[in-house]
Parts: C-alpha cells; sequence; structure tokens
C-alpha cells in the first residue's frame, strides 16, 4: 500500500486526474452539442463535442506519466509498472470520455470515435514526454487538431489519414491502428525513463 501511495506521489497523478475528471463531467453534460463549424472552417460532418474533448484528455495521460526529475534505479519491474501506469490512465482518459456517449449523444456506437481520439492524443504527448519536453505535452495535439479543423478537408470531402480524429466515423483499422501507435510509445516510455529537461 506504502509503494502505491509513494507510486502516485512520484508522478503527476493530481493534475491528470483533475483533467480526466473534469473531461469526464463535461463529456456527459455537453454529450449533445453538435459543432458543424470550428472558426471559419466548416466541418464534412457535424461532431458532438465530447470528440474534441478526447484532445485535454489524451494530454492528462501524458501529464500523469511525468515523473521524478532525478535518474532512480530502473529495474524490469519499475520498467513493467511504468508501462501498465500508461495503460490504466489512458483506459481512465477513454473511460471519462465515453461518458458522453451514454444516454443520447454520440450513441453507443460512436465510442470506437472517442477511444481512437484518445489513443491518438495521448500517443502525441506522451512522445513529447518520453523526448523530455514535459512542459510542451499540449503541443502536438492541440497542433494538429487546429491544424486539422483548418485544412484536414480532403478535395473528396473527406479526411486525410493525418486529421482522422475528425472522421465522424470509427473503423477497426483506425482503432488499430491509433491501438499500435500508443502501444509503440508505452512501450518506448516503459524501456527508459525520459529525461526531464529544464524549460
Amino acid at each position: 500500500m506504502s509503494e502505491g501511495r509513494a507510486w502516485l506521489g512520484v508522478y503527476r497523478t493530481r493534475p491528470a486526474i483533475a483533467i480526466i475528471a473534469t473531461c469526464a463531467v463535461c463529456s456527459f453534460l455537453l454529450r449533445d452539442i453538435l459543432v458543424s463549424r470550428a472558426f471559419t472552417q466548416w466541418l464534412v460532418a457535424p461532431l458532438a463535442l465530447p470528440v474534441f474533448i478526447t484532445c485535454p484528455a489524451g494530454i492528462a495521460v501524458a501529464i500523469g506519466c511525468i515523473g521524478p526529475p532525478a535518474r532512480l534505479p530502473d529495474p524490469p519491474r519499475v520498467k513493467l509498472a511504468r508501462g501498465l501506469w500508461a495503460v490504466l490512465l489512458m483506459a481512465l482518459a477513454a473511460g471519462a470520455c465515453i461518458l458522453g456517449t451514454l444516454g443520447g449523444g454520440l450513441g453507443v456506437a460512436s465510442a470506437g470515435i472517442v477511444v481512437r481520439n484518445v489513443l491518438v492524443f495521448a500517443a502525441l504527448s506522451l512522445a513529447a514526454v518520453i523526448a523530455g519536453w514535459t512542459s510542451f505535452a499540449w503541443l502536438l495535439p492541440l497542433m494538429l487538431v487546429l491544424v486539422g479543423i483548418q485544412f484536414g478537408v480532403s478535395g473528396d470531402g473527406g479526411y486525410p489519414w493525418w486529421a482522422v480524429f475528425l472522421a465522424p466515423q470509427a473503423n477497426g483499422r483506425e482503432l488499430l491502428v491509433a491501438a499500435l501507435a500508443f502501444s509503440g510509445v508505452v512501450l518506448v516510455y516503459a524501456l527508459r525513463p525520459p529525461v526531464i529537461r529544464r524549460e
């Protein structure tokens, strides 16, 4: 029990859980709001607001994975625990956003969209943490959203592969690719602790 408390104290658990809890509340309360236009760009298909709440939820996963700046002993069991910790945070973030699919809103069939997007945003954020740029864990997901909204509509009215998070449906291939990308980032994160730089 004391090891668990120590683990939670070493990592940035509180801000991560606070963001995930906020995402859960917002996802549930705002589930019926449809977004058809962002800034000056019309989306190909209206998307429920919880689809966009997946961005801060994915960032929260990376925040929760930020550990101590000092190099500590890193035996195999710690590597395994670090990987499982990232997966647990991902499951919590996805579960929080899936609340927006309950009781209307997106509909149960669209829970795949939420999971796909949280996987994508968590992978991007965690990659920044692995690189040591912990203060910029939010940058890649946010830039992807902004660039995707402005420039992610292809000529045939669909979305290119890099703006897949805007697609109104999620197929099995997209979920598999997103899960593999996240798994690869988690594997790197588990095998070598990030070097925290002074920013």
